[in-house]
């Protein structure tokens, strides 16, 4: 259909729970995180709202110039959804946090509602719709929108 924004996802065929090696270059990490440290990957707006993104990822490579992460077509998706937020939001910043390595912690939540034409593509409930819209009303009153 015409206007409809073209998605990555639309062009993978999955099977079952295939994943891909992502390289990113884009979220801050800290120089203590190596490969195979688990991280949640953030974002944080400039209003201080903050999203879980990705959840409980393991770092299959971590160097100064990025990081790669295995994620799914539906992870793929989301990160996009994220970094077009990052782009289009003054002072939006995604960023990594290492799960520690001595102590069993539980799995965080994904928090993060992805733009509207992503949550279409992902199938989400209007409700999800519906917040995404008031997130991006609270963000628009805290600066201008690129």
């Amino acid at each position: 259909k015409e206007g409809t924004p073209l998605l990555v996802a639309m062009f993978l065929e999955e099977e079952g729970n295939e994943q891909r090696e992502v390289f990113l270059s884009s979220i801050r990490i800290n120089e203590a995180m190596k490969a195979g440290d688990r991280v949640d990957v953030r974002i944080v707006y400039k209003n201080g709202e903050d999203y879980v993104v990705l959840s409980d990822k393991e770092l299959l490579l971590c160097e100064t110039s990025g990081i790669v992460l295995l994620l799914s077509g539906e992870e793929i998706e989301l990160l996009s959804s994220a970094m077009a937020d990052e782009k289009q939001y003054p002072d939006t910043q995604l960023y990594a946090v290492r799960y520690p390595h001595e102590k069993q912690t539980e799995k965080s939540v994904v928090t993060y509602l992805p733009n509207k034409a992503v949550a279409g593509l992902l199938g989400r409930q209007e409700e999800q719709l519906k917040l995404r819209e008031k997130l991006e009303k609270r963000l628009a009153q805290t600066g201008e929108i690129w």
